[in-house]
């Protein structure tokens, strides 16, 4: 590790290099995955028909009405906006990243409130619950770092 003036190894670039790659790979993987995952069982899902790889999945759609079955998957998109790609905006505009995850929360917790993903009102009503305690909290990081 390159500090207080020494020169970093070879080795320390290597490596850095394969964190960043996988830092890189694993939130794209993970959303591809399991886009590839809920496009195979979609019909199963739909028709309730199961299948064996339906019924292994069910942990990702059991909780959300049959049309809305990928709602896992924009939740997981939701979570890995929100932690990974708004850093992506670069520090020197940090408000910026605050007003990124929070019109993407606002945006998330309306399409919520009209699509009503969830079978149980209140899984609803928790979740919904959930999105606005993150919108109160970003509004008050907003407000902490304007003034």
């Amino acid at each position: 590790c390159p500090t207080d003036g020494h020169p970093a190894s070879a080795a320390f670039y290597q490596l850095r290099g394969l964190a960043i790659a996988l830092i890189m790979v694993w939130p794209v993987g993970c959303l591809v995955s399991l886009t590839v995952l809920l496009w195979a069982i979609r019909r199963q899902v739909v028709a309730r028909r199961p299948s064996k790889l339906s019924h292994a999945a069910r942990v990702l759609t059991r909780d959300y009405r049959p049309n809305l079955f990928w709602w896992d998957w924009a939740e997981l998109l939701r979570r890995l906006v929100l932690t990974g790609f708004v850093l992506a905006v670069p520090e020197s505009v940090a408000f910026l990243r605050l007003v990124t995850a929070l019109l993407f929360s606002v945006i998330f917790l309306v399409a919520q409130t009209a699509l009503r993903p969830f079978k149980e009102s209140n899984l609803q009503a928790f979740s919904l619950g959930l999105q606005t305690v993150t919108i109160v909290l970003l509004i008050g990081a907003t407000f902490m770092y304007a003034y």
